[in-house]
């Protein structure tokens, strides 16, 4: 079996989840942004394009660097 070392601290692997997003700064925005840019293509997919503009528009105000969003409205201009 396995030695134990210490208090085991070193073995110890970090558990990335949703909730990471969180504790980074800038985040949430981040987070949001990319449910903006999901409800954007959900508008696609059933036709809405008008929906999709506002959507992608509203991922880059919440985070100007998401080039997915940038892209899916420049194609809807």
């Amino acid at each position: 079996g396995r030695k134990a070392t210490g208090d085991g601290r070193r073995d110890r692997k970090p558990i990335v989840t949703a909730l990471f997003l969180t504790t980074v700064p800038d985040g949430e925005k981040e987070h949001d942004s990319e449910v903006y840019q999901a409800l954007g293509y959900s508008r696609l997919f059933f036709n809405d394009p008008a929906g999709a503009k506002e959507y992608f528009a509203k991922s880059l105000e919440l985070d100007p660097s998401n080039r997915k969003a940038r892209f899916e409205l420049s194609l809807l201009k």
